[in-house]
């Protein structure tokens, strides 16, 4: 027999859809599939003689957030749109041929957080 929990408002919660490790189950897969995309902004210097991760992000269906160091972030409507409004602090970037300006997108893939 299902238990009926009542909530605030008077109105009788449903039982249970399942037991604790089907639920489990359904919420990691609900997670997994509604998960942003992580990306990095990666300054590149020179013809690779160096890179930094310039910024981290999150890349979600309909809009990106980027973090930076210290208090600097953004919303985007994209990765790739905060990529093309991005540019490295290095003086020399500009010669460097690129013409993002010596950014790159890259994905982290495999990461677990």
């Amino acid at each position: 027999m299902a238990v009926q929990v009542e909530s605030e408002e008077g109105v009788p919660e449903p039982g249970p859809l399942c037991d604790e490790p089907e639920f489990a189950e359904l919420i990691a897969g609900m997670v997994s599939d509604a998960a942003p995309r992580v990306f990095a902004l990666v300054a590149e210097r020179g013809e690779r003689v160096d890179a930094a991760v310039f910024a981290w992000g999150l890349s979600f269906e309909d809009h990106a957030v980027l973090v930076g160091p210290g208090n600097s972030h953004g919303r985007f409507r994209s990765a790739e749109s905060a990529h093309r409004l991005h540019t490295p602090a290095w003086s020399n970037c500009a010669s460097s041929g690129r013409r993002d300006g010596g950014i790159r997108v890259a994905d982290v893939v495999g990461k677990q957080f």
